[in-house]
């Protein structure tokens, strides 16, 4: 591999990236997937049922096996390591990667083009301070929740304590959403989330109708994964429910794309043209790095579309070259 120029190298190991992996290694380019192992399908727990296709109980990190295994099956090559540098230009550009293992050193590798699918940064509440503390409850089955959208049919007739770590008014949004479902909603808004909590926070809170706390969390307990959760609060006020759901903030993942001058929108989000490229000739962007809906089948379809427009630039350079 050391050697190897690829056609193409994908950073990102998600729905976008693995969908952009099987297409381009269906047609028989050399495909380098590196991931860091970062993405939240790496961590969901629970059936995933907006993606048609997948079964019932199919979990979120079964159907990432899933991708994976067809996307090796197809030809391409996964890497699990995190991408620090990318230099060059369109066709030669040099990756450098840091191996995910202490005491290893970075290695390079060479592409003809890239596709970012790095996905989004979510921001979760913390324990004394701490957000690693909350991972075990985040990636339990049946006990937490981050997508309205996606996982609110899981809370019906439960009582659920929406935690708000981003904004008071998406809190908010996020409670009235569950209201066609959940039996009764609470929200307790953290000072150390991500987002500070503005001077009139209270009166927003007051105003919404719901009943609402605000402080730190001092510890996290599961109870009995889908029927009892609680938090302990830095009063050492007790907040019991059936589940709790994430009001959070989703900051797209773009420190490399910025790093070469990548453009980007006002959000964060990686701009590109009609084809899924970006500024930078020979460089793609798919999946929620992008400004698109976050949903499984909207990155992978943006992956397969990159994908196949990698493959036609490809295809013409080498026609042009006359080597295909």
């Amino acid at each position: 591999m050391a050697n190897e120029i690829f056609d193409t190298l994908i950073i990102g190991g998600g729905p976008a990236g693995l969908s952009a992996a099987k297409h381009l290694a269906f047609h028989r380019l050399c495909v380098l997937l590196v991931d860091r192992k970062t993405g939240a399908l790496n961590f969901l727990h629970n059936p995933v049922h907006n993606y048609l296709g997948s079964p019932s109980s199919q979990t979120g990190q079964a159907l990432l096996r899933q991708f994976q295994g067809e996307a090796v099956a197809m030809g391409a090559q996964i890497s699990y390591e995190n991408i620090i540098r990318i230099e060059g230009t369109y066709p030669e550009f040099l990756v450098t990667a840091q191996s995910l293992k202490p005491d290893q050193p970075p290695r390079q590798y060479k592409a003809k083009t890239i596709l970012l699918a790095t996905g989004v940064s979510i921001f979760h509440p913390k324990i004394n301070g701490n957000w690693e503390e909350w991972l075990p409850i985040a990636s339990a089955a049946r006990v937490c929740y981050y997508c309205a959208d996606c996982e609110g049919p899981f809370v019906i007739q439960k009582k659920i304590l929406v935690i708000g770590v981003g904004t008071v008014n998406n809190a908010i949004q996020t409670a009235k959403f569950l209201r066609h479902y959940a039996s009764e909603i609470l929200l307790f808004m953290t000072q150390d989330g991500f987002i500070p909590l503005p001077p009139d926070y209270q009166k927003t809170l007051d105003a919404s109708g719901f009943r609402w706390f605000s402080g730190y969390i001092k510890s996290a307990k599961i109870v009995s994964p889908g029927n009892r959760q609680l938090i302990t609060d830095d009063a050492d006020r007790q907040h019991a429910c059936n589940a709790f759901f994430i009001s959070t903030i989703r900051q797209p993942r773009t420190e490399l794309a910025r790093s070469i001058g990548i453009h980007l929108n006002e959000h964060g989000a990686i701009i590109t043209d009609e084809t899924g490229q970006t500024n930078i000739e020979g460089i793609w962007a798919a999946g929620d790095v992008r400004a698109i809906a976050r949903q499984i089948a909207v990155a992978a379809g943006t992956g397969n579309w990159a994908a196949l427009m990698i493959h036609r630039k490809l295809r013409s350079s080498k026609l042009e070259s006359g080597k295909f």
